[in-house]
């Protein structure tokens, strides 16, 4: 009796994992830089899935992306003493194209390619609202990408004719880190 109840009770039910969709990775182009440097950040959205996925992207896509809060991509960003910072692209629609959302389609291992100069871009402390000056206000940092489609915020303009609303991922997802130090 106590071993079958023991069986019941200690034996898991296999968990299905959910596989990723999409992969999210970032890569700056150098190891260190000096105050003032251009630091650019590349990325690569890829569809790691079987199925085609649709994705979202700003106005500006896919020649130029908005890097910001609220917007399709996100930087995070935090220095050497675990402060967090806001960080702002050098481009950002304004007006009516503020929030609104092209789409793209994805086919299983293809990949959206994007960058921007982190260096061109303003940052402000999360806590206190601060400007920061990157590079002079700090040394180091981790930097990571966060990618977030929600369609209540960010609506479809002109979708393409064989546009499957159904197959339009959704979610957040972060790349990897790196790290941007400054000598």
């Amino acid at each position: 009796m106590i071993a079958t109840l023991c069986v019941a009770l200690c034996v898991a039910a296999p968990v299905s994992e959910k596989k990723p969709v999409l992969a999210l990775t970032v890569a700056l182009d150098k190891k260190t830089y000096k105050p003032g440097d251009d630091v650019k950040l590349t990325f690569e959205l890829k569809n790691v899935s079987r199925e085609e996925v649709w994705i979202g992207e700003g106005w500006l896509a896919p020649e130029t992306n908005e890097i910001g809060p609220g917007r399709h991509f996100e930087l995070s960003v935090r220095d050497e003493d675990e402060t967090r910072f806001r960080y702002w692209g050098p481009v950002a629609t304004e007006g009516h194209t503020s929030g609104v959302r092209k789409v793209f389609l994805l086919k299983p291992g293809e990949v959206l390619k994007g960058g921007f100069s982190v260096s061109a871009g303003s940052f402000a402390t999360i806590k206190t609202d601060r400007r920061h000056k990157l590079g002079v206000d700090s040394a180091n940092y981790t930097l990571k990408l966060i990618y977030q489609v929600n369609p209540k915020s960010h609506g479809v303009y002109q979708p393409p004719k064989n546009f499957d609303p159904d197959k339009l991922w959704q979610g957040t997802i972060e790349s990897n880190e790196v790290e941007l130090s400054f000598k």
